[in-house]
């Protein structure tokens, strides 16, 4: 499993490093490597894996993304699949920030992250400083 993960880690960070930031068509292989990051146990491949499906804005492995937003124990990977989903721009995805935000059973500290996050979002789509994308 260990041996798994860090080929895993590897072959993530191999394929990532290097590219120009927001310019990159991912292949098939690479998206299934994100979304199996994205979705592991593993806290420090999680992390890096949301960080980096936000700082390339790949679109695909948004519902991977949101998945863990919504399900996730950690607060802060509850905050960083938010900013990653700001990052890449789903539309959609604002109906998850709400859904989280009105949420009582959840940590106060990612209510008001994912608030802020949703409200700057928010704000900017309704003047046109940014184009939704679908």
């Amino acid at each position: 499993m260990k041996r798994t993960i860090t080929l895993l880690v590897l072959g993530l960070l191999t394929t990532l490093c290097g590219l120009s930031a927001q310019n990159k068509d991912f292949n098939e292989k690479e998206i299934e490597n994100l979304a199996a990051g994205i979705l592991s146990d593993n806290y420090g491949l999680q992390r890096s894996s949301i960080y980096f499906a936000g700082y390339y804005k790949v679109a695909e492995v948004v519902n991977e993304v949101t998945e863990v937003m919504l399900t996730s124990d950690e607060p802060n990977i509850k905050i960083l699949a938010a900013l990653a989903l700001y990052e890449i721009g789903k539309e959609e995805a604002l109906n998850d920030f709400a859904q989280l935000v009105n949420n009582n059973q959840e940590d106060l500290k990612v209510r008001k992250m994912v608030k802020a996050i949703y409200d700057k979002w928010d704000n900017e789509l309704r003047s046109g400083l940014i184009v939704a994308s679908h």
